[in-house]
């Protein structure tokens, strides 16, 4: 009998530690479903407002609906709010933000922006080739990216652009961040730069030997030919008085 008194209270502790996983997992989906049909009647109403509330929800998922949500009411509008959604703080948003925008032909107008939306889509070297104007934005995603891989990625992108600027970011990750990875590739992309830096140093280096060279040269010719000129005038001008 006590056994069975014991199975009966493991069998009720079961169901009672379950029961509130289970009504959590039901509310979060019926949290979305009903996200879902407030988007769906904001759309049909043309209801911007509370589209933008729901895209200012702390959770991704909801500003990734509310993301298609713009999408449907395909205003100027709400298109230039899935572009600011390119800075959002969570990679996935910024992702679907990017990839909608790309669904519909989008393009970039301005380097501010198109940096950002390279990001988004991870394409690093997309990201490399604005150089200077993309240090900002990749020194934002290193320091500030939930992400670690994304982290790493920014950090071997900087790599890429060598300066001092990028050097001190990286000096910094290297340093604070928490991510082994992330402190390696930082090293990486130092060890990178300050070779690329050095080897400028050197040829800038030798490129002033070569001027100083060719001035010394100039001025040895230049001396060469007025001490010609000094001994040849008297001798000209002494023939033509003979003569």
């Amino acid at each position: 009998m006590k056994i069975i008194k014991y199975m009966h209270i493991r069998i009720i502790l079961i169901l009672l530690i379950s029961l509130p996983l289970t009504t959590l997992c039901k509310s979060d989906t019926d949290n979305y479903t009903d996200v879902d049909r407030n988007i769906d009647r904001a759309v049909e109403e043309g209801d911007y407002e509370t589209i933008w509330k729901l895209s200012k929800d702390p959770d991704p998922e909801i500003r990734i609906r509310a993301m298609n949500g713009f999408m449907e009411l395909g205003t100027e509008k709400s298109r230039s709010k899935i572009v600011d959604m390119l800075f959002d703080i969570d990679p996935t948003v910024r992702a679907h933000s990017a990839e909608l925008l790309e669904k519909i032909g989008w393009k970039p107008k301005t380097d501010f922006v198109a940096v950002q939306y390279y990001i988004a889509k991870r394409d690093w070297k997309k990201v490399v080739s604005y150089q200077e104007s993309a240090i900002d934005h990749i020194a934002t995603r290193l320091k500030k990216d939930t992400d670690p891989q994304i982290r790493k990625e920014a950090a071997e992108a900087l790599g890429e652009i060598p300066s001092e600027t990028t050097y001190n970011i990286l000096n910094e990750a290297y340093r604070h961040d928490k991510d082994p990875q992330v402190r390696l590739t930082a090293y990486q992309s130092m060890r990178k730069i300050q070779k690329v830096m050095t080897e400028e140093l050197v040829k800038d280096r030798d490129n002033k030997g070569i001027d100083k060279r060719y001035i010394l040269v100039g001025i040895l010719i230049l001396m060469a030919i007025l001490t010609t000129l000094i001994f040849i005038l008297p001798m000209i001008r002494k023939r033509g008085e003979t003569g």
